[in-house]
């Protein structure tokens, strides 16, 4: 059986067969880890047949785009300053620069959003984590600025969602879906978060009291999440947020379980592969065991072998080892990173069928099938409007709604 962990003499032929701009980028990437020196790009991050990424070469004006898909716009800007023996054009520099500025100043104004949000949440009364966005760019890099994020993420305890979600419209955030007060008890059961905004400010936040969809995994106890956590300094406050080996398990599920594509934005991977630099050697075995327990092993497994194939971040001895013996993991390694960095993009897998093989167990394969199909959601609701003793018509006009959306699809690539 070959290693899926991709060690030498068995790594998929092909699989980081990379363009130059895409090497250009994933030592950008490698760079922001901390430890871009490990394995320079010449002698071994790019497999034989990849083109060198020289000046001559490289398309500034793709690999300019590709860093704005993927947020890594700050860190190719870090990078080529290092970086002595390329010599970009003037006019890239130039545009590379003002699109820098300009997302710094967007992060800023994020930044300055979450010093006055969370605080004020808790003077409410409202427990509240905050993740990703810029508690995690100032974990990882030390600024909240560098790291690329368009909203702000706060965990809350689930029996404070109503309190907390009539706290975000009381500052004006409005919810992306409606939902009637009879349904957000189902809501909190279906789903995982709640997306709010301000259009006219440009505020966002997604709403959390959960990491996945419940069909997708057993969920992490609230007792867990909240007696692991620690402190980020932002500015003038210091802010809850997740434990270095949580955040890492809550990551790789995030990424893994992504729509509508698992790990598309190569700055997730980035992020698992920064933060598993942090984990100190006698937390590995825990974290796995959490994994296992909470049915998610396969998704942390994936995100720490993705980082690991295109980042070259570190395996420890128990990972690689697990790795070696969990299916599947490795053929949806393959599949993630040749739809992530293929030229042009890449059909992503099949999502059902992704998700699928991301589940160990038959019964959480049939429960995942089951919820698919027919418990409702908020689009579900949006589609067609029920009085309230009517709600439980809703599991059988969902597989309408499906099939609806499906031919809808069908007739638009004819």
């Amino acid at each position: 059986m070959a290693d899926p962990t991709g060690t030498p003499g068995t790594k998929s032929e092909g699989l980081l067969d990379f363009t130059p701009e895409w090497s250009l980028l994933v030592r950008c990437a490698r760079h922001a880890t901390r430890d871009e020196t490990t394995r320079p790009v010449d002698s071994g991050l790019v497999e034989a047949g990849t083109t060198p990424a020289t000046s001559e070469r490289v398309d500034w004006d793709e690999l300019l785009a590709l860093a704005d898909r993927h947020g890594l716009t700050a860190f190719l800007q870090r990078f080529l300053e290092a970086e002595t023996t390329l010599d970009p054009p003037r006019d890239f520099l130039t545009r590379l620069r003002e699109r820098v500025r300009l997302r710094t100043q967007e992060n800023l104004r994020h930044t300055a959003n979450l010093i006055a949000l969370a605080p004020a949440m808790e003077a409410a009364g409202i427990d509240t984590i905050a993740y990703k966005g810029p508690v995690l760019s100032a974990l990882l890099h030390g600024s909240p600025t560098l790291r690329d994020y368009d909203d702000l993420d706060l965990l809350v305890r689930k029996h404070d969602v109503g309190k907390a979600t009539r706290f975000l419209e009381d500052q004006g955030l409005k919810p992306w879906f409606e939902v009637k007060p009879d349904q957000v008890a189902r809501l909190k059961d279906s789903q995982y978060a709640r997306h709010f905004g301000n259009a006219k400010t440009g505020m966002a936040v997604d709403l959390h009291w959960g990491f996945s969809q419940p069909y997708l995994s057993k969920g992490l106890e609230e007792g867990t999440i909240w007696a692991d956590v620690q402190e980020v300094a932002l500015g003038p406050v210091r802010l809850r947020t997740l434990a270095d080996s949580l955040l890492l398990l809550v990551l790789c599920i995030h990424g893994s379980k992504h729509e509508p594509q698992p790990w598309y934005r190569l700055k997730w991977v980035t992020d698992v592969a920064g933060l598993a630099r942090l984990i100190p050697p006698e937390r590995w075995g825990l974290l796995l065991s959490q994994a296992q327990a909470l049915h998610v092993e396969r998704p942390f497994l994936l995100g720490l072998l993705v980082a690991y194939r295109l980042l070259d971040a570190p395996l420890a001895p128990l990972v690689e080892e697990r790795l070696r013996t969990s299916t599947d993991v490795g053929s949806l390694a393959d599949a993630v990173l040749t739809a992530l960095t293929a030229p042009g993009g890449a059909d992503a897998p099949t999502r059902i069928d992704y998700d699928l093989r991301l589940l160990d167990r038959r019964r959480d394969r049939i429960r995942y099938l089951l919820h698919r199909l027919f418990v409702p959601n908020p689009k579900d609701w949006a589609f067609v409007q029920l009085p309230r003793w009517l709600t439980p018509a809703f599991y059988v006009l969902r597989p309408v709604r499906l099939l609806s959306a499906s031919l809808s699809r069908r007739a638009e690539e004819r």
